[in-house]
């Protein structure tokens, strides 16, 4: 018999790993320019991936009829992650967009593996076991192998990076990994005080990264991860709930707005985002060229595309994305894409809204607070449609297990497939 118990569990955890990024630094030799713009991919990260992607597309043959169930509950989704593979049609370097368009299907099989093999606590338990491994490891490189686990040269010597290529990098994935240690069930005294250490190593990690983004980002989750267990236990309707979270969102926006030059400064930025409002002022006047389709699948950063060619020469050499994650997806999908993404977020939320209605647990916080850093996150970074990234990819792992759990909370007879699912424990009850 075959022991998928450990088979899925360390697949799980290698994956996790390699999309939290921290194996990518030690596959280059911590070579930051790999991935960038103008990098063509890194032979040893494509090994990697292939020996994660490669036995979980024949695990999902071995299974194939919990994968076409899955298909069948989540079309939306699966019609979404098809518009890239489209865009090669459309795109105006194909080549470049193959290249990643097969790194996010497999990225996407990989996901859907993990969602009919593990229990969505059990996945939750795996990745915040794998955010504190990484977070022990990253701080015993800082202290005991600075020249691995810091910046040696240039303006960040000395600070503190980690497992990872850049120190920005460490911040957000350590302030990620701090809230999601922290939600993950516990479930006796050992697990307690390990859970708070590792969380401990993770907030100082991000404070020695000396990234002021994920510093925010860190006390953002901080607030929002009890705002939401209090919401979810208060028996508020969706409308309620939306109108509070909505009222919210505007006084922080509105004070940021009128302070902003005080926040920046004491941010250490400038107004315009450290140049990123000129690129994305870039990036419109590209999409206006193009606004249905868009330029192909992550090609337009590329250096094969005209555009970014024309761009100044300080901008070739730095970026590989325009620092606003939906400016990428219309320039990538156009307004296709857009549109098919908010389908995708609206019907993610009102499944979400539902569980949480139903059943107030752990997991519910986990599926928040990824899809929140998304959305924030997406604001100057990439995180929507992205491959071999953690943020995108627990996201769409969570759109499936909440089909699990609309089914199962279906009143209508159970079909074959839906006995089966519930016999491998693959819905929440």
């Amino acid at each position: 018999m075959i022991p998928f118990k450990y088979i899925d569990q360390t697949l799980a955890f290698l994956g996790f790993a390699f999309l939290i990024g921290s194996l990518n630094a030690l596959l280059t030799t911590f070579d930051s320019s790999v991935g960038g713009a103008n990098s063509s991919g890194n032979l040893k990260i494509q090994m990697f991936s292939m020996m994660i992607y490669g036995p979980t597309a024949f695990l999902i043959v071995y299974r194939l009829g919990r994968f076409l169930h899955l298909f069948s509950q989540n079309i939306i989704i699966f019609l979404f992650l098809g518009l890239p593979i489209f865009s090669v049609f459309w795109s105006i370097a194909p080549d470049v967009s193959i290249r990643r368009i097969i790194a996010l299907t497999g990225t996407m099989l990989f996901i859907a593996y993990i969602s009919i093999s593990l229990t969505p606590e059990r996945a939750l338990r795996v990745l915040a076991t794998t955010f504190g491994i990484v977070a022990l490891v990253s701080f015993a490189f800082a202290v005991a192998l600075p020249g691995i686990g810091t910046h040696e040269s240039g303006p960040y010597a000395g600070v503190w990076r980690g497992m990872f290529a850049h120190k920005n990098k460490l911040g957000g994935m350590m302030a990620l990994g701090a809230a999601t240690i922290m939600v993950c069930p516990k479930y006796n005294q050992k697990e307690v005080i390990l859970g708070f250490l590792c969380a401990l190593i993770a907030v100082l990690l991000v404070v020695m990264s000396q990234s002021k983004t994920a510093l925010v980002i860190l006390c953002t989750l901080a607030v929002l991860i009890p705002l939401i267990h209090w919401v979810s236990g208060r028996g508020l309707r969706t409308l309620e709930r939306i109108v509070l979270v909505s009222t919210i969102l505007i006084v922080g926006i509105t004070a940021a707005v009128q302070h902003r030059d005080e926040i920046f400064s004491s941010l250490g930025k400038d107004a315009t985002l450290t140049g990123r409002t000129d690129t994305w002022s870039l990036a419109w006047e590209n999409f206006l060229d193009r606004p249905v389709f868009g330029h192909g699948y992550r090609v337009f950063w590329s250096d094969k595309s005209p555009a970014r060619l024309s761009a100044t020469e300080s901008w070739r050499d730095k970026i590989s994305h325009s620092h606003n994650t939906y400016l990428d997806l219309a320039l990538d999908l156009g307004l296709l894409g857009v549109i098919g993404f908010l389908a995708v977020l609206m019907l993610f939320m009102k499944r979400l809204s539902r569980r949480i209605r139903e059943k107030k647990d752990k997991v519910n916080l986990w599926m928040v607070i990824f899809a929140a850093y998304m959305l924030v996150v997406g604001i100057t970074e990439r995180s929507i449609l992205e491959q071999s990234d953690i943020v995108w990819s627990i996201f769409v792992l969570s759109f499936f297990y909440l089909s699990f759990a609309r089914q199962t909370s279906n009143k209508a007879a159970p079909t074959m497939a839906s006995i089966e699912f519930r016999s491998q424990r693959f819905s929440y009850n």
